[in-house]
Order: structure tokens, then sequence, then C-alpha cells
């Protein structure tokens, strides 16, 4: 299994409609990441960990000290096998930054089309 960082869970939050907002608690760790990037994350000591897309602005994470993620819940509400019975306290490992969903630094003068999948917000959130 690769290194990961353990985070604590700071909250979990139900955000309708059938996602919950996990905030991670960075405890005082410096983490560096450009909007658009992912983490593959699952309950401590387990080897299922699943990427999602991070959901906090860098700025917010660097002010706050957390990270967020957007996840979708399982028919039943659960949030599937690698964070099954996740809690507020619970240890979470956590990889990353990778990815590189990111918009180019000088923007074109034509029109953009941006397409989201997984919950389809935090990609574009």
């Amino acid at each position: 299994m690769p290194d990961a960082l353990t985070l604590r869970v700071r909250a979990l939050v139900d955000t309708p409609p059938g996602a919950r907002r996990l905030v991670l608690d960075l405890d005082g760790i410096p983490f560096a990441y450009e909007a658009g990037q992912a983490a593959a994350i699952g309950l401590h000591g387990q080897r299922d960990r699943r990427p999602y897309s991070i959901a906090s602005a860098p700025s917010d994470t660097s002010t706050e000290g957390t990270i967020e993620f957007l996840v979708r819940t399982q028919p039943g509400g659960g949030l599937g096998r690698h964070l099954d019975g996740v809690t507020v306290g619970a240890r979470i490992d956590f990889e990353g930054p990778f990815g590189e969903f990111l918009l180019p630094e000088v923007l074109p003068d034509t029109p953009m089309l941006l397409i989201a999948g997984g919950t389809g917000l935090a990609p574009l959130r």
C-alpha cells in the first residue's frame, strides 16, 4: 500500500441531493494543490481507496486547515465500502493530489464547454 497521510474527519454533512460533504482536518500539515485536482481516500488501514475531486478551494484549505470532498451516497445512505461507517473523528487515509483537470493559465477568447462527472459538483465548485 503506498504511503498516505492519515487525517481525522472534522465534519460529515448531508448535502442534498444524495451526497455528503466530508471535511478532513489537516492538523497543521501544509498541503498544496490546484483547483481541479483529486485525492484517493479510504478508512484508515484499508487497502481500498477511491479517487475524489477535491471540493475545497486551495485558498480555503490553507486558511481553514481542512480539505473537503463531496461523496455520493449509496442507496440506503452509505458511502461505499471504502468509507463505510465513517463518523466524525474517524481516521481517513489520504493520497494526493493528482490529476490535471486545470484551466489553462491564459483563457482562450472562444467559449469553453466544461463537463463534470461524479457528484457533478466538486469539479465545478
